[in-house]
């Protein structure tokens, strides 16, 4: 083989690898919201402690109890329709009415205020 031949055939193997490793990149980028799992911020904006539990399908989740201003993240992997459930320290219960679906992808805020728990949903990505 001469040196022409075997520069055209590495040219050619790189332009290659440069193609399979930018549909790979493209392909992880599309597919991120897809495969992520949903996470759930809740935020207490009440002057008052809140013990706040959230609700999906037949499962609940004790988030403990929050201090005014504080916030706690967490996720779940699964597909469903979610709602919060906040007892301020006087004894005050609210609730976030609606439910909120979530699926892969989804990042969720709940947001607690003395008269109800906001609702806000997004798919990651989009």
């Amino acid at each position: 083989m001469t040196t022409k031949r075997l520069r055209r055939m590495f040219a050619m193997i790189l332009i290659t690898c440069a193609g399979l490793a930018a549909c790979l990149g493209a392909a992880l980028y599309l597919l991120t919201p897809v495969i992520t799992t949903p996470s759930f911020t809740v935020h207490n904006d009440t002057p008052h402690p809140a013990a706040v539990t959230a609700t999906w399908r037949d499962r609940q989740k004790s988030l403990g109890t929050l201090p005014p201003s504080a916030s706690v993240t967490f996720t779940v992997n699964d597909e469903a329709a979610m709602q919060f459930e906040a007892t301020l320290a006087d004894g005050t219960r609210i609730d976030s009415e609606t439910p909120v679906y979530f699926t892969a992808g989804t990042r969720v805020e709940a947001r607690i205020t003395p008269e109800r728990i906001e609702l806000t949903a997004e798919l990651i990505g989009y």
